[in-house]
């Protein structure tokens, strides 16, 4: 590849790799955040697979979105997504998985 799209195209990749490499990194670490959240390890080892099945619905369903709509309008529209996902739990009463302990 040649021209004016190698430097986004790296890093686009390398955005990416890092994003799935986070996932592997708190794998030896999960038995600690299950004990200091007083969760299951269980539940624990189910928030790093739904982060990966989250990661390939993107590269599956909202990549190719990507081809079709205009940058900035797409920009937007993940923004409020990741805004409305972000603050979800909050008007529900919240499921205490952010909140601090008393």
């Amino acid at each position: 590849m040649s021209g004016p799209l190698r430097g986004p195209v790296s890093l686009l990749a390398c955005t990416a790799g890092i994003a799935l490499a986070n996932n592997y990194a708190i794998q030896p670490a999960l038995g600690d955040v299950a004990r200091d959240t007083g969760t299951s390890a269980a539940a624990i080892g189910l928030v790093t697979t739904a982060a990966l099945v989250g990661c390939i619905a993107g590269f599956a369903f909202l990549l190719p979105l990507a081809d079709r709509a205009a940058p900035r309008r797409s920009s937007r529209a993940s923004s409020r997504c990741s805004r409305a996902a972000c603050s979800w739990p909050r008007p529900l009463g919240g499921c205490g998985c952010c909140s601090p302990r008393t």
